[in-house]
């Protein structure tokens, strides 16, 4: 009934409960996807894990596109349906890996899409369509291949986390952040949630205790923590 219903003309009281039976089952779907299809992806030889590498990446971009033709069609594609949150950049970024190792970018999936995507399924912003969605279908799915791509690489080895590698995700978010910054400041968009934290989020609960002016030091000291945490148990790792 609400299958092609976009989320300002839905009733309020469609969507599904966070951490409720409907989420944790998605959750748990993907997890054991991602586990199931990680063992498969390690049997097969070299040459056959980069095709599976780049169809999967293949696979979920066109998703993102799927989404955006779904939102045109609909009449909601705006200027807040660009595909700058994380996210959405993700599976662009696992295109270009997927072609070109480069160990800058390795690093990138690793410590930022792989945990912004392992967020994003345990504090959905999209829990106001309901089940059987478009928007809810798609949204888990991508995200469970958000988290599928980096696992896979990691256990290809393609991807080599190093502690001393820490700086190249930090340019690369200097790089990203201030023109998104702006772009948000200048359309009142919230990519990279750089104004506010996602709803129902830790984000949200930061904002409440540093309050909007310290609110982005500290999501940016947040950000640095998780990364180091993330390549502590790589410290050892080599160039």
């Amino acid at each position: 009934m609400y299958f092609f219903t976009y989320e300002s003309e839905l009733p309020g009281n469609v969507g599904f409960s966070l951490f409720g039976t409907s989420h944790l089952c998605w959750i748990g779907g993907d997890i054991l996807g991602v586990i199931l299809l990680t063992v498969l992806f390690l049997q097969e030889p070299a040459y056959k894990q980069r095709k599976l590498s780049r169809l999967l990446a293949v696979v979920t971009c066109l998703l993102i596109v799927a989404e955006k033709v779904a939102l045109a069609l609909l009449g909601h594609l705006t200027v807040e349906s660009l595909p700058l949150h994380l996210c959405e950049l993700a599976p662009f970024l696992y295109l270009l890996f997927s072609w070109r190792n480069w160990d800058w970018l390795g690093q990138v999936i690793y410590v930022l899409c792989l945990p912004g995507a392992l967020a994003a399924l345990v504090f959905p912003d999209w829990s106001a369509y309901p089940q059987w969605n478009f928007m809810n279908l798609s949204s888990f799915l991508v995200h469970g291949l958000l988290i599928l791509f980096p696992v896979l690489q990691l256990a290809a080895h393609t991807i080599r986390p190093r502690l001393s590698a820490i700086w190249k995700p930090m340019v690369f978010l200097a790089l990203i952040a201030p023109p998104i910054w702006f772009f948000n400041h200048t359309y009142g968009t919230n990519y990279l949630f750089l104004n506010n934290g996602s709803p129902n989020s830790p984000l949200s609960l930061l904002l409440d205790v540093a309050g909007p002016i310290w609110y982005l030091p500290a999501y940016a000291l947040l950000v640095v923590i998780l990364m180091v945490l993330l390549l502590l148990p790589w410290r050892k790792s080599r160039e």
